[in-house]
């Protein structure tokens, strides 16, 4: 517990490993493509989460050079939700909503929902563009 006075804030987050919510454009994903409305980006460098391998997709809102990440989505592989949810609140805190198997943070510069598994040994989280509130509806419900 931090004596009275201290303000120790957690970092504010803005994404997953090097690629940054409205700011990484297609150029920074590894392998791309057109996917609908989006430009999909696969095979990028992934970061662990708790010590667990991970698989990092990027979408990006359109197919322009400049089109703005909007989503990361994050496969963990043989995944143990208990290690992987308490990695993630140490980074983000508690998260503002959880249920069964799932949690949602809002924060300023983007919203996360981790499917804690989502199958039987794969968890995903999902790193959104705050203005993606459908998005983050679908996969919390």
């Amino acid at each position: 517990m931090l004596a009275p006075g201290c303000d120790k804030k957690k970092a504010d987050p803005s994404g997953f490993g090097i690629f940054k919510i409205g700011k990484s454009t297609p150029a920074d994903g590894y392998k791309c493509q057109p996917e609908g409305n989006y430009t999909f980006c696969f095979l990028n460098p992934s970061p662990s989460i708790a010590g667990f391998k991970t698989q990092t997709d990027l979408y990006f809102r359109g197919h322009a050079e400049d089109a703005p990440l909007v989503e990361i989505q994050v496969g963990v592989w043989s995944c143990d939700p208990g290690p992987v949810g308490a990695d993630l609140m140490a980074k983000m805190g508690e998260p503002d909503q959880s249920a069964d198997k799932r949690a949602m943070w809002h924060l300023k510069k983007m919203t996360v929902v981790a499917q804690l598994p989502k199958d039987n040994e794969l968890c995903m989280v999902h790193f959104l563009d705050p203005a993606e509130k459908d998005r983050a509806a679908e996969l919390f419900a």
